[in-house]
């Protein structure tokens, strides 16, 4: 019988030092991570070495109605010298979609309280 096959083991980037991007004028805002289940697929560590690559300064994560990935993204960025702009793709049911990319602490707690909200009722406001 296999042991430990379900184990994931979570890669981090490389020891090797990242140099500082000068200013782009370009960056990716809309960047999914494997938490927007059946749109985003590549993890953080391989989103940033690329952002880094590509000569960007920073990185904007929009995970769809979750900030589940921008912890990873945030970890990465950092040591690659990158940026994070940590954001949230807004899905409704009505089906319009935009980018929420809060500006301070304050409105990063209320796009986290209305995310929660969203999730725990649904469409006519009753406990799911």
């Amino acid at each position: 019988m296999p042991q430990n096959d379900t184990v994931h083991v979570r890669r981090g980037l490389p020891k090797a030092q990242f140099p500082q991007n000068p200013r782009a004028a370009f960056v990716e805002l809309g960047v999914t991570s494997p938490f927007s289940f059946l749109r985003g697929a590549s993890e953080a560590v391989d989103l940033v070495a690329a952002a880094s690559a590509l000569g960007y300064d920073a990185l904007g994560i929009a995970d769809l109605n979750t900030m589940a990935g921008v912890v990873r993204l945030h970890a990465a960025a950092v040591k690659a010298q990158v940026r994070p702009l940590i954001g949230c793709r807004i899905a409704l049911m009505t089906g319009e979609e935009f980018l929420a990319y809060p500006r301070d602490r304050a409105a990063y707690g209320r796009l986290c309280a209305m995310l929660s909200k969203g999730k725990m009722q649904d469409g006519q406001g009753a406990w799911q």
